[in-house]
């Protein structure tokens, strides 16, 4: 429908003509519109208008806008028509009355949206607007925010203040996560929504359809947008170049920055080529806003573990839940022929997702020109056999070793194959060009030494050969085994037996050897093993002598040195007897002595402390204390007796003329005496 006011009609000079003197209007609605000119036209004239159009008013499904004119005219007296057309497509946001767009921030790994609605500047008493998010993304309602739009210029229109009326809720749609958002008050305007969203379960794909339905308006509209994510559902991608002998591999992982737990990289190369173990190392990937990575630091190499297999792959597992991008580096030892292509198919995997069903894949031909080695192809394996030096039959489980290849001259040159010896002794290295290596011993069998010939100079040059490794024992050792037993009756096992062990010079090897409660003992012996010149052992035995100190119970000690031959890795029985100790003979018990009738009985001190009372006594009978006591008598007469003690077997009296002083008593009586004496005089003091 025109508006009249916009009608404009300029000659060739630029002037305007004047309605109502230069031309007549009629506006004839949604009918058109008539302009007739009040004089004769002799100049070029240019019209311009402006009509509204409403964008729910479509033409055979179309919003498209044709406008037809036609001009009628009489020139030099003859009549002429003419007609004419254009054609009207309304800008998209127009169109559909809005629009929605969205990008990913891959700094901050959140998706931007932005919703524009009511382009076509409805008066609205109440726009709603509802926004199913796309699988696995939660809008954040703190990131919401609603501004008034200018659209004077066309297009997506300016900013034109902050609208702030508005509430927004989260809503589950069509069984879907989603929101609501509503405008509180009527409008007349186009406004611009913008918000963002992450996605919960932190696995980012390729693609994010979001669709928003808008109501309120003339026509319920649909708005949708679709956000491409570079490298998103991107896992693994990897590439490789050569680099004289081996291949430099780069896998750049989780380049989508997914959350995933467990994240492990399984690499299998093709068999002409060794993946070098001690060459890993691991970075940062980081991001820039247009989704491309830069090399950043390297990570601890204890946030990841490798794991080599038997077939030649090997797993890189991280140790903690990741969310970032990374760039796995590693080499790889070229076991080709010069022309041969060496090959690497890498997939990831996780307890959120796996690639394992489009691996990533790189194929490389190889170029030989600077290493050693032979250009038939041909491969073959070296079986290393571990054993002891001293006992050739002894197989040595855990000894380390590293295959190397050898420059030009011979000199090592990169550390290719690395393995440890099985319970047989044994670590095969296969498939291995026909060329020259060198095998280092890294580290012995626990209780062995390193060999001498540390670095041991290889040719491969059949299809199966096999190279013995031998190790002297750090502390050779022999075993001796100790049993006692009584000489009466060998049966009979006797414990608590205790010997020392010295050598041919007399000194101790062992202090203290004690048989156990089956008077047995394993003792492990060390050894001097004497070598010649030669480096080979002259003797694996040593001379002993085994000495016991200390007899069991109820034996006697068995003093004779006993001579003991012990060989390294041998075991030597000893078996030695006691003969018993014999019981001694009981001495006959004396009688009694009969109580001289001619002198009086003493009191006596019993060995409890109780005395028989004295009437005599002016003390009332009561006798001085021995420490504590046993009591003493002291008498009237320069005779003293020692008192007997109660349960002995014979009366003790003075010695008479002619009998022989037993002084020992006699000491004890005057000490008795004079300390009854001290006690009694403190008594009177008192």
């Amino acid at each position: 429908m025109l508006k009249a006011d916009t009608v404009v009609i300029t000659d060739s000079k630029g002037a305007k003509l004047v309605a109502g003197s230069d031309y007549k209007l009629e506006n004839k609605g949604e009918a058109g519109f008539e302009i007739k000119f009040l004089k004769t036209v002799t100049d070029h004239l240019r019209l311009s208008y402006v009509t509204d159009y409403d964008t729910t008013q479509t033409v055979d499904g179309k919003n498209t806008f044709i406008n037809k004119a036609q001009m009628t005219t009489t020139v030099n007296g003859k009549d002429f028509t003419i007609d004419g057309d254009a054609t009207f497509t309304p800008e998209k946001e127009s169109q559909n009355n809005g629009y929605k767009s969205g990008s990913y921030d891959y700094v901050k790994k959140q998706f931007n949206w932005t919703l524009g609605v009511n382009y076509n500047k409805e008066k609205v008493d109440k726009l709603v607007i509802q926004d199913v998010s796309p699988e696995g993304l939660k809008p954040l309602l703190d990131s919401f925010k609603v501004v008034k739009l200018n659209l004077a210029n066309g297009g997506v229109g300016t900013d034109a203040g902050e609208f702030k009326n508005f509430t927004v809720v989260e809503k589950v749609i069509d069984g879907k996560p989603g929101f609501v958002l509503t405008f509180n008050e009527p409008i007349s305007s186009a406004y611009k929504i913008t918000y963002s969203s992450i996605d919960e379960d932190g696995v980012i794909s390729k693609e994010y359809n979001n669709k928003a339905s808008v109501e309120g308006t003339k026509k319920s509209s649909e708005l949708t947008a679709k956000v491409p994510v570079t490298h998103g559902g991107e896992l693994t991608s990897k590439r490789g170049v050569q680099d004289g002998d081996v291949i430099k591999w780069t896998v750049a992982f989780n380049m989508s920055q997914s959350t995933l737990t467990n994240a492990t990289l399984i690499d299998t190369p093709t068999e002409n080529t060794f993946v070098l173990e001690d060459s890993f190392k691991v970075f940062k990937a980081t991001p820039t806003s247009d989704g491309k990575f830069q090399k950043g630091e390297e990570i601890a190499k204890s946030l990841y573990t490798v794991k080599m297999k038997d077939n030649g792959s090997f797993e890189l597992k991280f140790n903690k839940d990741i969310k970032e991008a990374y760039y796995i580096e590693y080499d790889s030892y070229i076991n080709a022929a010069d022309g041969e292509f060496v090959a690497n198919t890498a997939y990831a995997k996780s307890n959120e997702v796996t690639s394992d069903k489009s691996p990533s894949k790189e194929s490389i031909k190889v170029v030989l020109t600077t290493s050693e080695g032979s250009g038939s192809g041909k491969t073959g394996s070296l079986t290393i056999k571990k054993v002891d030096a001293y006992n050739p039959e002894k197989a040595l489980e855990g000894t380390k070793f590293t295959l190397w290849s050898v420059d030009k001259d011979g000199k090592k040159q990169i550390a290719i194959k690395k393995g440890v010896t099985d319970k047989e002794g044994k670590l095969e290295f296969s498939k291995l060009l026909y060329k020259k290596y060198v095998l280092v011993e890294d580290q012995a069998t626990k209780g062995y030494e390193v060999s001498l010939e540390n670095e041991i100079p290889v040719t491969v040059d059949k299809d199966k050969q096999e190279l013995t490794v031998t190790n002297a024992p750090t502390s050779p050792f022999g075993q001796l085994v100790i049993t006692k037993v009584s000489a009466g009756d060998e049966s009979k096992l006797l414990p608590g037996a205790e010997f020392k062990l010295v050598d041919s010079d007399g000194k101790t090897i062992v202090e203290s050897i004690v048989t156990d409660k089956d008077g047995k003992v394993t003792v492990d012996v060390p050894l001097v093993i004497k070598k010649g010149k030669d480096g080979k052992p002259i003797s694996l035995s040593n001379e002993f002598k085994l000495i016991e100190t200390k007899a069991p119970v109820g034996h006697e000690l068995a003093t004779e040195e006993i001579p003991v031959e012990i060989a390294y890795g041998k075991v030597t029985n000893v078996t030695v007897s006691n003969e018993a100790t014999p019981e001694k003979p009981v001495d006959p018990v004396d009688p009694v002595d009969p109580v001289d009738p001619n002198e009086p009985e003493k009191p006596t001190v019993d060995v409890d402390g109780d005395t028989e009372e004295n009437p005599n006594d002016p003390n009332g009978g009561e006798k001085p204390v021995v420490d504590g006591d046993t009591e003493i008598d002291k008498t009237e007469t320069n005779q003293v007796e020692k008192p007997t003690v109660a349960g002995d077997k014979e009366e003790n009296k003075l010695p008479q003329t002619g009998e022989a002083v037993a002084y020992g008593a006699t000491a004890l009586g005057l000490v008795l005496l004079l300390i009854g004496a001290a006690i009694l005089r403190r008594k009177k003091t008192a």
